[in-house]
């Protein structure tokens, strides 16, 4: 029977491992303790071998790994060791080539369709390649190949279904017409395509990551293409460490990448003002609004290019990988954006997935609203608790800065991240006794709850403590669940802050 993870938390030691949803193509999974946060880093056995899902990018689908063992088996040659199906042809390519890029070996990797056959020394190359470009088989994909079944059955389908998909995201965007609204396989993917496009516009730019970002969108732009990037640090005020218009120097840059808000600390730096300096350069921004939503923040006026991954908000339900680039009609970069991005060759989100997210599209608008009021009300409440020792949530982090990008109509975002008084050991005390759904991701209609420092940067602590992000931080993305129960929630796992350990 399936689990209804809204009504019945996976949080107990004995969900470890259970996938969030309680589906096969579940985008998360429980770690129900600080401790087995630590040991899946860590990658102690007992708590690696218990996991039924994962964020696909980082722990392979079980239906996809069953087909990558197929493909070997069937289509090796002697000398491969593992097999990767991509979700086109173009993608087993790029894959190839970054991993002859990093062996510096062209007979590492042998390309046969949407896949690719690796010997040995090119595995840790091509997951690497894997994890960060974001454009591998989708479980659902796989599963239609598993079951005998042929994706281009499904092309017509797909096509529709990516249709309403792009009109319903057209329709945030003050504008913006569907055809300038691309569709990924996830959201990684649409961030590394957007690097991509913007590197061959500029071979050898650099680019300019601003704030503490979301980690694998700096991977990509320190390991693919050029691989020059910059990170600028953002105070917490919102002022840079360095003037936007000293950072962009003489104009030699591809891009410049920024998440408004942050994740997870929460911070919005002065958008205005770095869309003015990169234009006065003819820099393309890059701007992700994924955190808090296209239904909170309008942030394309302010934008060339708007990345989201669709597998949050857009999608809720948790178990869809997507992602989406929006064109800003309006840009000074349009013209030539539009061009690179038509003529590069993209993945696209499969037809699968496709038809499974467009109808979860609807609930979009009134799912954000919902989360957000939540989250709102539970950072009024958390400031006043005396366990806690710090908030970040756009209400507390410049806000002034948020609401200049606010809709009218919008909220504050149901992302937010808490200390304790005590430390770490407070923190894991909250965290063990919270009876919400822990595990990585955001976005969903259920809460979930996660170590996000731990998870996100364990082997660069020092470096995410030093720009302000503490690996006691616990970061929650708060659903719809009612508020009163969140609440009480939230009061019982304070008082185990209080409890012998």
């Amino acid at each position: 029977m399936t689990r209804n993870v809204f009504l019945d938390p996976c949080w107990r030691e004995a969900d470890l491992g259970k996938p969030l949803p309680d589906s096969t193509h579940a985008c998360s999974v429980c770690l129900p303790t600080w401790q087995s946060n630590i040991d899946y880093e860590e990658g102690v056995e007992a708590v690696v071998a218990k996991l039924e899902a994962g964020y696909p990018r980082f722990v392979i689908n079980p239906i996809v790994r069953e087909l990558h063992q197929q493909m070997l088996d069937m289509h090796g040659h002697p000398g491969e060791v593992r097999a990767l199906a991509f979700c086109d042809p173009s993608a087993a390519a790029r894959c190839a080539a970054f991993v002859e890029q990093e062996t510096g070996r062209d007979d590492l990797v042998r390309i046969d369709g949407c896949s690719v056959f690796l010997a040995a020394d090119a595995v840790g190359a091509a997951v690497y390649y894997w994890r960060y470009a974001g454009d591998g088989i989708s479980s659902r994909s796989a599963k239609v190949l598993m079951d005998g079944g042929v994706l281009s059955d499904y092309a017509a389908d797909g096509e529709s279904a990516r249709a309403e998909i792009r009109e319903r995201i057209a329709a945030e965007y003050d504008g913006v017409a569907p055809d300038d609204v691309y569709l990924f396989p996830s959201g990684m993917a649409a961030i590394a395509g957007a690097h991509r496009v913007l590197q061959s516009l500029m071979p050898g730019g650099r680019f300019v990551q601003v704030d503490f970002p979301y980690v694998d969108a700096l991977r990509v732009q320190r390991h693919f293409g050029a691989r020059l990037s910059e990170f600028l640090h953002i105070d917490r005020d919102g002022a840079p460490s360095v003037a936007f218009g000293e950072c962009f120097g003489n104009g030699d840059i591809a891009g410049v990448f920024v998440e408004c808000p942050s994740n997870p600390l929460l911070r919005c730096v002065d958008l205005a003002e770095l869309a003015q300096e990169a234009g006065r350069r003819d820099i393309p921004v890059v701007v992700d609004d994924t955190v808090s939503s296209s239904r909170n923040v309008d942030v394309i006026g302010h934008a060339d290019m708007v990345s989201t991954s669709l597998t949050k908000w857009w999608s809720g339900s948790g178990d869809v990988m997507a992602g989406s680039i929006v064109l800003n009609p309006r840009g000074k970069h349009y013209e030539r954006l539009k061009r690179a991005m038509d003529a590069a060759r993209l993945p696209e989100l499969c037809a699968p997935d496709a038809l499974h997210l467009a109808p979860l599209t609807e609930g979009y608008a009134k799912r954000v609203a919902a989360a957000s009021d939540n989250a709102k009300a539970l950072v009024e409440w958390l400031r006043d608790q005396p366990e806690v020792a710090r908030v970040w949530h756009p209400l507390t982090e410049t806000a002034n800065h948020y609401e200049a990008i606010r809709r009218a109509d919008g909220g504050w975002g149901a992302l937010f991240s808490l200390t304790f008084h005590g430390g770490e050991e407070s923190s894991a005390r909250f965290f063990d006794a919270l009876e919400l759904n822990k595990g990585p991701s955001l976005g969903t209609n259920f809460t979930l709850v996660c170590p996000y420092v731990l998870l996100a940067h364990y082997d660069e602590l020092d470096w995410a403590a030093e720009l302000g992000a503490p690996r006691d931080l616990v970061r929650v993305s708060v659903g719809c669940e009612p508020i009163d129960e969140l609440i009480a929630k939230f009061e019982r796992a304070l008082a185990a802050i209080h409890r012998a350990a």
